[in-house]
């Protein structure tokens, strides 16, 4: 393996340290001693993160009652709950979406 391969390595392993940690990239490049914009430049370069904190996160909320039969779909801690009638174009869309994070 390459000293760059061995780079890129090491730092998809840090960057889903910080992504498991909840932290914002800031607080954890702090707590880990490592330069902020270091740290952005390994986001950027492994194209596999997205920086988090300038993407928005939307979250629909729903009463329980109003959730029909579906499926329930958990990974990472993320859940998703599918009605029976969902959308299976926009669930595939939604997936390609998440395996880029």
């Amino acid at each position: 393996m390459t000293k760059s391969n061995d780079r890129n390595a090491e730092w998809k392993i840090k960057l889903e340290q910080w992504k498991i940690s909840g932290l914002s990239g800031a607080a954890w490049c702090r707590k880990n001693h490592i330069k902020y914009p270091v740290f952005l430049y390994w986001c950027r370069k492994t194209e596999s993160f997205i920086n988090k904190e300038s993407s928005p996160t939307f979250v629909e909320l729903t009463s329980p009652t109003e959730q029909t039969s579906g499926i329930d779909v958990e990974c990472h801690g993320i859940i998703l709950h599918l009605s029976k009638d969902f959308d299976g174009l926009a669930f595939q869309r939604c997936i390609q979406l998440l395996k880029g994070c």
